[in-house]
């Protein structure tokens, strides 16, 4: 296997400089691979462009001049990690002193340059399955389920992936046995695999800012309580971790209020069972193969991505699908709408056969519980989908560092489904926006969405495609427009009088930012649900 990747460099990769690849370079690139037994498949950007993503990889060289000759628009090769190819690979992407560590105790192997950082090519060890996790924020370890970009790819940003000179010509050796990934760790060791699902955020330790405080607070209770902490000790733990990090504080009666929240739902294990994430992927590809028309359709869409986000973390599957348990309230808040729009929401969803409600069981002050349906066909029982390390089968993928907008908000939830499609499928054309968004006439897109959203620097306009900014300059970005006010001015409010008549008056609403607008609903719903607890205790 000596230096057999770094050989692709040659002759094909010179007089290339900073043009787009010509598509006949490709195809020639990914035969030569093919012929060394390393399947491939066309990528543009970092997006599969095959039906099934990397699954599709092959080393046929008929099949792979046909994927290729399917993909003009190609700007890449993708090489498939794991035992499906026999090679790992360790992606490097920043300057910490433990990614330092992690790469000097790496024996020479063959390098590429990539946008970020580097990569570092490693043979499965025998006889071993090697899961992607990442033992650092900044180095991923990509194995069972991932692909990454060979080296003639283009990088979205328009950067080429290139062989390290000096490593060309190096053996590419066995994966070190220290890389494996270890054993479940505690909650808050910096090692978090990327299997499973200790919270659905990775905590870098560092600030938390307003508008993230209350969620981020609250996955860690639940990441407290799913590692045995009890109530009182999770508690401590927060109030801690709000005084030293939160900017600003939260007041301690917030934080026992969110810690409360968090223990009202059951205990799981850190890792998603397999049937269940196989389960949830026929319903994220059926979830982005939605029209979701109108105003109604895109509250729909983020009703459903909340509850299939959350079925990830708490789900179970049962003949009909996956059952998950959250109240009416807490689904509002995720969603970015109120709960009389959530309830008016779970009615059509019932009738278009996405969902239907499982409250047989339910006692006292229990949240609710929803089934997320498999439609007919769609098996349960197969083969699981394997976890994708950074990215991988993207129609199985749904959109994290995006949140749910408000409608009246700067970017509502219309111009939000730009910003979906762009975070998971990465670099678009606005033919390809307004076909996955259904938009019969793309200039109506351009005028609707892409214009406003490049405005407020949301998205970039990068010739005839579209882009998210850098991820740090996205979610800056994000928070500005989440955190800025908007609205206020007179307003008619109903109410009853001391004689209990009803009464209309005008009054002054001032300005209030997304953020504002969820602490308030948040706020109203404890206060809700303690008089509900009351009303209980008073019957008993």
């Amino acid at each position: 296997m000596k230096g057999y990747l770094a050989r692709m460099h040659s002759p094909y990769h010179a007089g290339l400089s900073g043009s787009l690849l010509p598509r006949s370079f490709l195809l020639k690139l990914a035969l030569k691979l093919a012929q060394r037994d390393i399947p491939v498949f066309p990528i543009k950007g970092k997006a599969p462009l095959t039906p099934n993503g990397f699954k599709d990889a092959s080393t046929d060289p008929s099949r792979v001049t046909a994927m290729f000759n399917a993909a003009p628009n190609a700007t890449g090769i993708g090489i498939p990690t794991g035992s499906f190819s026999g090679l790992v690979v360790v992606d490097r992407d920043g300057d910490s002193e433990e990614a330092q560590r992690i790469w000097d105790s790496l024996p020479p192997t063959v390098e590429v340059a990539t946008a970020r950082g580097h990569h570092r090519y490693y043979r499965v060890p025998e006889g071993t399955e090697v899961e992607a996790w990442k033992p650092t924020p900044d180095v991923c370890l990509k194995g069972k389920g991932g692909y990454v970009a060979a080296a003639g790819s283009v990088h979205p940003s328009g950067v080429r992936y290139e062989f390290v000179e000096e490593t060309k010509a190096l053996e590419i050796p066995e994966l070190p046995s220290h890389l494996l990934k270890p054993e479940e760790s505690p909650v808050g060791d910096k090692a978090t695999p990327m299997g499973a699902k200790p919270t659905p955020f990775e905590d870098d330790g560092g600030p938390i800012y307003e508008g993230v405080r209350n969620r981020t607070l609250f996955f860690m209770a639940l990441a407290l309580k799913d590692t045995g902490a009890g109530r009182e000790e999770a508690l401590q733990i927060l109030l801690t971790q709000n005084e030293a990090r939160c900017v600003p504080a939260l007041d301690s009666g917030e934080v026992q209020s969110i810690v409360k929240s968090a223990f009202r739902y059951p205990i799981r294990g850190r890792r998603t069972p397999p049937e269940v994430v196989e389960a949830l992927e026929l319903l994220k590809r059926r979830w982005w193969a939605e029209a979701w028309r109108g105003v109604g359709g895109k509250t729909e869409r983020d009703v459903v991505r909340v509850l299939i986000q959350f079925a990830e973390r708490y789900g179970h599957l049962i003949a009909l699908g996956v059952r998950v348990t959250i109240s009416h309230r807490d689904l509002a808040l995720a969603s970015g709408c109120s709960r009389k729009t959530v309830q008016r929401v779970v009615k059509r969803l019932r009738l278009s056969g996405w969902i239907r409600g499982d409250n047989g069981h339910r006692k006292g002050t229990d949240s609710g519980a929803f089934i997320l349906l498999a439609r007919q066909g769609d098996s349960t029982q197969s083969t699981p989908v394997e976890k994708v390390c950074a990215s991988g089968d993207t129609l199985s993928r749904l959109p994290e560092i995006t949140p749910c907008f408000r409608w009246r908000g700067f970017v509502g939830k219309g111009k939000a489904g730009v910003l979906y499609a762009l975070e998971v499928f990465g670099e678009q054309t606005l033919d390809e926006l307004a076909t996955r968004l259904g938009f019969s006439r793309a200039r109506d897109l351009r005028r609707l969405y892409l214009e406003p959203l490049v405005e407020m620097g949301l998205i970039e306009a990068r010739g005839d495609t579209y882009a998210l900014p850098g991820a740090d300059a996205y979610e800056e970005r994000v928070e500005d427009i989440r955190t800025t006010r908007y609205g206020g001015g007179p307003r008619k409010e109903r109410k009853k009088d001391a004689n209990g008549r009803w009464v209309t008056h005008v009054v002054k609403v001032s300005p209030k930012s997304e953020v504002e607008r969820m602490e308030v609903e948040r706020v109203r719903y404890e206060a809700e649900r303690g008089r509900y607890r009351a009303r209980l205790e008073e019957a008993t």
